[in-house]
């Protein structure tokens, strides 16, 4: 009968690891295949609004946005994040708010971090990054498709996309929440026009936070 060396098992438990570590870590919060070269939304003003991101091997790349009588704007992704984001299309969304502004909502497919751009149209207003959202594509999230949340770690803010309102929920104390690791401390987030209530997670337990809002 043939025996295997102590080396050939070995040889082979590694790989059986690596095989085993590997389909793990490709979990991801959503797809990173794309097939397209670019991400492009539209807003339905006469002058048509749009937003149109580059991709770079499925990652973000660029982000151009302009209208017809607006002077076209550029940024690089990777530069104003600070990482790579890994994008598609099912994880994304864009709100025009006519020719002012459109408010880029998206999360990276490797981590699930969640992002929030605001481009304003015009030179006199700033633009405006969050690196800390809760967005509506997160499925332990439920958030009214009219607004935003985002937090500081501290507290929770919700603002209405189309009349501006805001309303903010505080914690009882700060989290230290490693974004690209956000349900380790952030367990569910359920936001409507006339509640935010949040679960985060102290100490391996559940804490609450509920508010009444009107947005």
């Amino acid at each position: 009968m043939r025996t295997i060396s102590f080396t050939t098992l070995l040889a082979l438990f590694l790989v059986f690891t690596s095989c085993s570590n590997s389909s793990t870590s490709a979990k991801n919060f959503c797809d990173t295949a794309c097939g397209t070269d670019s991400l492009r939304f539209k807003g339905d003003h006469k002058l048509n609004p749009v937003v149109v991101i580059g991709l770079n091997a499925c990652k973000g790349d660029t982000v151009l946005w302009t209208h017809d009588l607006a002077g076209s704007k550029l940024l690089s992704l990777r530069d104003d994040l600070g990482q790579d984001v890994y994008l598609n299309k099912s994880a994304i969304d864009c709100f025009f708010k006519d020719t002012s502004y459109a408010w880029l909502q998206f999360n990276d497919c490797k981590t699930g971090r969640g992002y929030l751009l605001k481009l304003p149209f015009s030179k006199s207003e700033e633009r405006r990054k969050i690196t800390a959202a809760f967005t509506k594509f997160d499925p332990k999230f439920s958030i009214d498709p009219e607004l935003i949340a985002y937090t500081d770690r501290g507290s929770v803010f919700v603002e209405n996309l189309q009349s501006g309102k805001k309303a903010v929920l505080a914690f009882d104390k700060q989290y230290q929440i490693d974004f690209n690791k956000l349900h380790e401390m952030v367990d569910s987030v359920h936001i409507t026009r006339d509640r935010i209530f949040v679960q985060m997670i102290r100490e391996g337990n559940k804490k609450p936070y509920e508010k009444k809002v009107s947005l």
